[in-house]
């Protein structure tokens, strides 16, 4: 947290930017990657926090992409749980659209 606030504090004073923090996310795909969820909610948390105390434009992806794991299951969007298929990147992209309302 105190990184990542240091790396905004520094982009916004430097660059005069509006930022916008991207939630990290997970979709497990197997049974050792629901543990990982230990790791990655504080996270998520952080970002959040971040994002509000910025003022950031803010991509909740983790929650959006649970959402679409229950339509199509977790491996359609991430095959691995973490790095998206062409359909997860899609979702990233519209995601971050509509936040920046484009």
């Amino acid at each position: 947290e105190t990184t990542y606030r240091k790396l905004i504090k520094q982009a916004k004073e430097q660059l005069n930017v509006k930022l916008i923090l991207v939630e990290p996310f997970v979709l497990p795909v197997n049974e050792a990657q629901k543990t990982w969820r230990e790791d990655l909610d504080p996270k998520i948390q952080v970002v959040r926090k971040l994002a509000n105390e910025f003022q950031a434009l803010y991509v909740p992806l983790d929650g959006l992409f649970a959402q679409a794991g229950t339509q199509t299951g977790p491996a359609y969007w991430a095959p691995d749980g973490v790095h998206p298929s062409p359909a997860g990147s899609a979702l990233i992209a519209q995601a971050w659209l509509n936040a920046v309302k484009v």
